[in-house]
């Protein structure tokens, strides 16, 4: 049973050593058979550069405008004030003897008691952009604004969130048919941005 067990073992590593030696030449063998490759020229290749495209607002062309539709509409500018100039009031918020309320109950549309001028934004300012908004809303029996949507607008989306905030905060005398408030729908209205001169 030793010597069996003693025999075992040499021949065990023989066999092993006998083994590693036929895959070692079967490998080089096999790496002898292919070119090694050749690493490429860092001369021969070529790059291409980047064209990055520019903001829009350095386009020196100037921008088309399409003409808002005709209707009432409102023009609001940024303030331009001095020192020691009083603030103006916009042109669209009313004063006290702007609007008289009728309550008379005779049938009449819809009367304006109180507007907010919409903020200029202060990105389109910076880049001398001027446009206009086109805006639907629905005045309510008790006279408040709801429903503002964007009809139009040039340039599209540049003053829409300025405009709708606004108008949303109008107040109105409500629409009166048969001596009775009633809801109106569907008034339309075109707000301009301006920069003043």
């Amino acid at each position: 049973m030793g010597f069996t067990h003693a025999v075992r073992f040499p021949v065990a590593i023989l066999t092993a050593i006998a083994l590693m030696g036929i895959v070692f030449a079967f490998l080089a063998s096999v790496i002898g058979k292919h070119p090694v490759v050749k690493p490429i020229d860092p001369t021969k290749i070529n790059f291409t550069r980047l064209h990055y495209d520019r903001p829009v607002f350095d386009d020196p062309r100037p921008p088309v405008r399409t003409p808002p539709p005709t209707m009432p509409d409102l023009s609001f500018a940024p303030p331009r004030l001095g020192l020691g100039d009083p603030a103006p009031r916009p042109r669209s918020e009313p004063g006290p003897d702007d609007f008289r309320i009728r309550s008379s109950g005779v049938d009449h549309d819809p009367l304006p008691t109180y507007r907010v001028n919409p903020t200029y934004p202060p990105v389109q300012q910076s880049r001398g952009v001027e446009g206009w908004v086109q805006l639907q809303f629905d005045i309510t029996a008790s006279g408040a604004v709801t429903n503002v949507v964007v009809i139009d607008a040039q340039p599209k989306g540049a003053f829409d969130a300025a405009a709708t905030s606004a108008v949303a905060r109008w107040k109105y005398e409500p629409m009166v048919r048969d001596g009775r408030a009633v809801e109106r729908r569907g008034l339309r209205v075109v707000m301009r941005f301006d920069l003043a001169d």
